[in-house]
């Protein structure tokens, strides 16, 4: 399945779809060609997750990776793996936004030490450790 705005994204799902819905194990793959500016949305930084579905819905912990274009913009955050939310958009940013949701961890392109967090729709909530 492949969805696209042209100059601004093109996103991949390898997986198992059925009645307008992901299911099973599965990725996503965001390709952005618009410009990076300082500001923009970590969901929009998304190169790829992978996680499994139930009608939709991410199940379990879910592999997020973003794009290194992101460190163009000052945003360290290489990889998050944890509980994970997605949404299908309005149509105002992209196809589906991918939000950090839940207690995961977070490695960064600085190599700077993996931190734990609590998230809640990519906002961070609190530090575990």
């Amino acid at each position: 399945k492949l969805w696209s705005r042209e100059d601004v994204f093109e996103v991949q799902y390898v997986g198992f779809w059925k009645n307008n819905k992901f299911h099973g194990p599965g990725t996503l793959e965001f390709t952005w060609y618009d410009d990076f500016k300082k500001g923009r949305a970590a969901h929009l930084t998304v190169q790829k997750v992978q996680g499994c579905f139930d009608t939709g819905d991410i199940v379990g912990d879910a592999k997020i990776q973003y794009t290194a274009r992101s460190k163009n913009i000052q945003m360290d955050i290489k990889e998050y793996q944890g509980p994970c939310l997605l949404e299908e958009d309005d149509g105002s940013n992209g196809v589906w936004n991918v939000y950090k949701h839940g207690e995961g961890t977070t490695q960064f392109f600085s190599g700077e030490k993996p931190s734990k967090d609590r998230w809640n729709k990519d906002v961070k909530v609190s530090h575990v450790s």
